[in-house]
């Protein structure tokens, strides 16, 4: 069985940890672990004979802190060395790691690739190592593309193998820059205090995605340490809530890649003006009319627009394409996934020079949407391609008439701290979906979804905030994520909580208690509309119609203009019993939204409960046929109304996509109707026979 050597460590047990590491440190004789753990096991020999003949000793307690920890830092060398360093990928750099020297200069000065290595695969490091790289990377240097690769391989080592001192690193790092933006804002180098930024939003995520990862309880203490340091500004607060949701879009890849590809690409290609050929890309030779050309080009709008709209709310609508585009040399290297996009890459220099001079290509990488590891993807693509362009081709790119969807109309939208932070996520995210080492390594995007990024924080998170996230797991119907999320929060007495219990309680169909929550809010907050359509959710769920009704009738006179709240209101009402309070209302909801299908089925379905089916029928058979037989809901209410008017049930059948609902399912939903199908003498053996016929 496998021994937590950390848990020995931290609960005293040295002698017992010492033997646990000196197993593993036999295995590598030549890292001098061994000798190390042998001189801490004399020191700790020591420390207890002395205590054993009674010599007093004032420095005892301080002796025996620093014996656990160089230990740990010991116990950290050796995790590094026999999970990192024995790695396939990393162990064939390790004989050029050994002989490079570890200062931030020389690092800088290196070839990336042994810098990069040297730096992932780093053991303990000290007080004067954190101080090294936070008074270089916050002090009046020029940033390179060597800094960027050293923060992503500090993060990946971070991320393996949790340290308080890495971590540390990265947080002082980032506060530090977030001063020196501060103070050089107006007077400064845009294009470094755009790096500037570059590097403070990828310190963030490497501090707060290693914070994450290890959740062993042992390390608790020291992950507050650096949290304390990281969060005590609310931008950092806020910049947390936005990552934690970032991480979750990032995860959700595939699944937009699989929309795009299968619902929204086939529309944009079937209408773009151009198509490729064997002989190159060329435009379409149509002969149709000014209309169809109009029509087709707002078709491929509108889908264009669709993809736009994924983007804005955070997808990433381009892994899915790009994911195949890293088969390209230049990604073997690993370090070149942590790089910034700069066309006079050493290894683009064959590439820039077929580019070279075209303004598109610029554009596109200025403004372009893409992270940059995408970028060089681009990069590469285009330069494959670009002989295949027709002269038209050419003209339309070159004067800014195509290019990449989500093209940024303003430059400053790229320089936003959300948008960096996205794109280093993104190219992260790659890395690790992709690339062999990042498949390898601990998966931070793995376990996104338990919000563990988030969760870790809430000592110093405030209510406000706390509601924020609160709110989207609500919206994303996270629930066990909400339940910790509740359960965690030192205020647990706190009102604000009120809110989010009744929601997932409500979810988890405790209506009761959701309702007493949720009054409990109400007493605090009047008139707040979630808690209130909440209630009346609970009321109505639990078969209160009433009181249901009651809240939604407070709703909709909250909020006149929300059609649901009215037709929640007449629904609970019909429910009540009370189907001819509400007709004149849905008639006139009917009269002003002739084409909203809801109020229809409404009406209808007040009227069944009215007895008055003949007019019901009447509703139904306004509405067109396709909608009808494709809404179940509205189709068993026509059916109903239907049968009871004229004694037989209607030719029409249900059509769906997922073919003819089954007859389970035709029970279920009907003998749900069973009060209002009794009005009509309509029972059970109806209902069955009914059920078997549709």
């Amino acid at each position: 069985m496998e021994v937590n050597t950390i848990y020995l460590i931290e609960n005293g047990q040295i002698i017992e940890a010492i033997n646990a590491l000196a197993v593993t440190a036999a295995k590598y004789p030549n890292e001098n672990f061994a000798e190390r753990l042998e001189m801490l096991r004399t020191e700790f020999q020591m420390l207890r004979d002395y205590f054993v003949r009674g010599v007093n000793d004032p420095k005892r307690g301080e002796i025996f802190r620093g014996i656990k920890g160089k230990l740990s830092n010991l116990d950290y060398d050796i995790q590094v060395c026999e999970q990192l360093r024995e790695m396939p990928l990393v162990k064939a750099w390790m004989p050029y790691v050994k002989q490079m020297d570890s200062s931030v200069e020389a690092l800088l000065e290196a070839n990336a690739e042994y810098a990069f290595y040297e730096v992932m695969a780093s053991y303990h490091w000290r007080n004067e190592n954190i101080e090294d790289w936070v008074s270089h990377f916050t002090g009046d240097v020029k940033l390179t593309s060597q800094h960027y690769i050293l923060i992503g391989a500090l993060t990946l080592s971070t991320l393996q193998h949790f340290s308080k001192q890495k971590a540390l690193c990265l947080a002082r790092i980032y506060k530090g820059l977030s001063d020196k933006i501060q103070g050089t804002k107006g007077q400064g180098d845009e294009g470094q205090i755009s790096m500037y930024e570059d590097m403070r939003q990828r310190a963030f995520v490497g501090c707060v995605l290693a914070l994450s990862m290890d959740r062993d309880a042992v390390y608790n203490k020291k992950r507050d340490e650096v949290l304390k340091e990281l969060l005590d500004s609310d931008e950092a607060v806020k910049a947390l809530i936005e990552l934690q949701i970032q991480l979750i879009k990032c995860t959700q890849a595939d699944v937009d890649a699989t929309k795009i590809n299968e619902t929204i690409m086939p529309e944009i290609i079937k209408n773009q003006p151009f198509i490729v050929t064997r002989n190159g890309i060329v435009e379409k030779d149509e002969e149709n009319s000014d209309e169809d050309s109009e029509e087709k080009i707002e078709a491929m709008e509108q889908n264009i627009m669709k993809v736009q709209k994924m983007q804005k709310q955070g997808s990433d609508i381009f892994f899915g394409g790009f994911k195949q585009m890293k088969r390209y040399p230049f990604f073997n290297k690993v370090s070149n996934w942590f790089a910034p996009f700069d066309i006079n890459h050493p290894d683009l220099t064959a590439v820039a020079e077929k580019l070279k001079g075209s303004k598109f290509l610029e554009r596109v990488l200025e403004m372009g949407p893409f992270c940059n590891s995408d970028k060089y993807s681009f990069v590469f693509a285009m330069a494959d391609v670009i002989g295949d362009f027709s002269d038209k081709m050419r003209e339309l790119m070159e004067e800014g008439d195509l290019g990449p969807i989500g093209m940024h109309k303003d430059i400053s939208e790229v320089q936003e701290p959300t948008y960096v932070r996205r794109q280093y996520l993104q190219d992260l995210f790659r890395f690790f979906s992709i690339h062999p080492l990042g498949k390898a390594l601990n998966d931070p995007f793995k376990d996104a979804e338990d919000f563990e990024a988030w969760l870790i924080s809430l000592s110093y998170v405030d209510t406000p905030h706390m509601m924020e996230m609160g709110k989207y797991m609500i919206k994303k119907k996270y629930l066990r994520a909400l339940e910790d999320l509740i359960n965690c929060y030192p205020n647990q007495d706190d009102a604000e909580l009120d809110y989010l219990s009744g929601e997932l309680l409500m979810n988890e169909g405790v209506y009761g208690e959701a309702v007493d929550y949720y009054n409990s809010y109400l007493q605090e907050h009047p008139n707040h509309q979630p808690s209130m359509r909440g209630m009346a959710k609970a009321y109505y769920s639990s078969g209160d119609y009433g009181k249901a009704a009651f809240y939604y009738d407070a709703l909709r006179t909250l909020q006149p203009d929300r059609i649901s709240y009215a037709l929640n209101y007449c629904m609970a009402m019909v429910k009540d019993g009370r189907a001819s309070e509400v007709l004149n209302e849905l008639y006139r909801l009917n009269f002003e939204n002739p084409d909203n299908h809801a109020v229809s089925n409404t009406l209808g379905w007040a009227l069944l409960y009215a007895e008055k089916p003949d007019k019901a029928l009447a509703v139904y058979e306004k509405i067109p046929e396709e909608v009808v037989t494709h809404d179940l809901s509205l189709y068993l209410n026509y059916v109903y109304a239907y049968f009871v008017t004229k004694f037989r049930l209607p030719d029409k059948k249900f059509v769906s996509a997922d073919g003819t609902p089954s007859c389970q399912t035709l029970l279920e939903e009907m003998r749900a109707d069973a009060p209002m199908l009794g009005i009509y003498g309509i029972g059970n053996a109806e209902i069955t026979i009914m059920a078997h016929s549709l």
